[in-house]
């Protein structure tokens, strides 16, 4: 499954903040100095990464972020139990550095019933899978896009 293209699928109304500015339609909008890691969602044996139930596992699902592009591209953070908060500001648990990210961005929760994103409002929105979000729950494979940002959500091991 490729993950790379965030405006298949969806509206004018509800482009991606860099969708369609400079680029020809189905070209990745990345900066020239962006790197892409490819990474692999399958353990040894083949089988997916982090597909079963939530809470399934020992003490619960884990989960870490991999920033794919951008000035902090294979950075990864943990998602802990609880409230996780993503913004350009430092206080937040997850800082991502630019302008096109708002200070206080989005919210994940992880509890019992899995892993949810929530928008708080940022300027320039949270996006799951190319699609525009406010609040959804993400599964593992999922990318968000946050400002310029694009994350995967992986199932940690």
């Amino acid at each position: 499954m490729r993950l790379d293209n965030y405006t298949r699928g969806m509206d004018d109304s509800h482009q991606a903040p860099d969708a369609g500015v400079g680029h020809r339609p189905g070209e990745d909008a990345t900066s020239p100095g962006d790197v892409t890691e490819v990474l692999d969602l399958f353990d040894d044996e083949g089988n997916p990464i982090g597909t079963g139930q939530p809470g399934s596992d020992e003490g619960g699902p884990s989960y870490k972020l991999i920033v794919r592009t951008g000035q902090q591209a294979g950075r990864s953070w943990r998602v802990t139990p609880g409230d996780t908060r993503i913004g350009r500001h430092p206080y937040n648990d997850i800082a991502l550095d630019h302008i096109t990210v708002s200070r206080s961005h989005c919210l994940l929760t992880l509890d019992a019933t899995g892993l949810t994103l929530t928008d708080l409002g940022s300027t320039n929105g949270t996006y799951v899978n190319g699609r525009l979000a406010e609040s959804t729950t993400i599964l593992p494979g999922d990318e968000l896009m946050i400002g310029m940002f694009r994350l995967l959500l992986a199932r940690a091991r």
